[in-house]
């Protein structure tokens, strides 16, 4: 059984953690004032302009320091990296210093990882501590999976004689004749499974074989995720909206099928992947690829000047006020709100539209136009109304007087 832990690495800055969110600052001396806003502004709900709301806070002064935001979401993390502060994980690296907005990376927290300041991230670490929550001098943290201590503990269990306290089988159940079977949803698995077990409400496992009951008393089946196993039968964990059905979710949010292959975890990519962008695995190392029909995945995402990020799942209206674009009223696109004082971005500045596995995006008639650079010292080029260009990592757009950089998922 396994279990994972943060641990702080020894050194020069200030780590801070509370729930599922952890922020490294790059600075020996930090005001107690600053943790307070840097606590509050997490607050108990972080959502995914967390990295803004904690950026505008930390880089707020002339000499901003390094720093790093983890977010963790179930299996996976969204790291946000500013300055000279690295995201070191099996399948790769990336620094905060690589663009001049930052950078934002998902990792998988199973595979564990480190995030350290680049003054230290090239030496081998070896002095670091356990942290459960609150704030502690640190260089870093380290994430990683470690045994658990087993959930039965007793070392005579195994050689109790049985006893009528203790029966080998449970007496069967009779069968409620009250009302009729019906279906059981998977919005109604996860209420079973939040829910104490009554003998009204069953409780069903999401996932179970069909035409299979649950047994608590069944054995577990252990799955070595390392070595080359077909995944292809197995059913996939429901999404946070599949308890709603397809015709009932916004037009811009109903699945969309393209042409990738699998990796040998099971993990739907970019027909051209080297690696997987879930795992980082070597795609074809261990099996062919095939060219398969299934849903595609997040594309990308955005990181704004002030550290807010856009995961690129659709197609989305940027702007001040995207709702009063028509594809946003009709559902055909998301909106997503870029706030600016000066008002240098429109209300409908710019349309960001997901074709296959690529990105695109174009101008709506902005009042200050939208410009893209290859790079942070490549030359501006002014995008034509409706004109549409493909976005590449790396990639930085500029909205008025705001900005962001795209970068991709599926590396090719």
């Amino acid at each position: 059984m396994t279990d994972q832990r943060v641990a702080v690495i020894s050194g020069a800055g200030v780590v801070v953690r509370t729930g599922g969110v952890v922020v490294v600052i790059g600075r020996a001396t930090v005001a107690a004032e600053l943790i307070d806003e840097v606590k509050a502004a997490i607050g108990n709900d972080p959502g995914e302009d967390l990295a803004r709301r904690v950026a505008r806070i930390v880089l707020a002064d002339d000499d901003p320091p390094a720093l790093a935001v983890a977010r963790f979401d179930g299996g996976f993390a969204t790291v946000f990296l500013y300055g000279e502060v690295d995201l070191i994980w099996p399948a790769g690296r990336s620094s905060g210093a690589e663009h001049v907005l930052g950078v934002s990376r998902t990792v998988d927290r199973a595979d564990g990882f480190t995030i350290a300041l680049s003054e230290i991230s090239d030496h081998a670490v070896e002095d670091w501590n356990d942290v459960e929550a609150g704030t502690l001098r640190g260089a870093g943290v380290v994430v990683e999976t470690i045994e658990a201590p087993p959930e039965w503990t007793s070392p005579d269990a195994d050689d109790a004689p049985l006893t009528q306290e203790t029966p080998t089988t449970e007496p069967d159940e009779p069968e409620s004749v009250d009302a009729p079977p019906t279906a059981e949803t998977d919005a109604d698995a996860a209420e079973s499974e939040e829910a104490p077990p009554t003998e009204e409400t069953p409780t069903i496992v999401a996932g179970a074989p069909e035409g299979e009951a649950e047994d608590d008393d069944a054995p577990f089946e252990a799955i070595e995720l390392d070595g080359d196993v077909d995944l292809s039968d197995r059913t996939p964990l429901p999404l946070a909206h599949d308890d709603v059905a397809e015709d009932d979710r916004p037009v811009y949010e109903r699945t969309v099928q393209v042409f990738g292959v699998y990796s040998p975890r099971g993990h739907f990519n970019h027909p051209d992947a080297k690696f997987c962008s879930r795992t980082g695995v070597k795609m074809g190392a261990s099996m062919t690829k095939v060219l398969t029909e299934g849903p595609r995945p997040p594309l990308g995402v955005l990181t704004l000047d002030d550290g807010s990020t856009l995961t690129v799942r659709w197609d989305t209206v940027i702007g001040r006020d995207p709702t009063v674009d028509e594809l946003v009223r009709t559902q055909q696109a998301s909106p997503f709100v870029v706030s600016d004082l000066a008002q240098s971005v429109s209300r409908r500045h710019a349309l960001l539209e997901l074709i296959n596995w690529d990105v695109f995006i174009s101008d709506l008639g902005s009042r200050n136009s939208t410009y893209i650079q290859a790079a942070p010292n490549a030359p501006l080029r002014q995008l034509a109304v409706g004109e549409r260009v493909a976005l590449h990592s790396g990639t930085i757009v500029h909205l008025g007087k705001r900005s962001f950089v795209y970068n991709e998922h599926h590396v090719r």
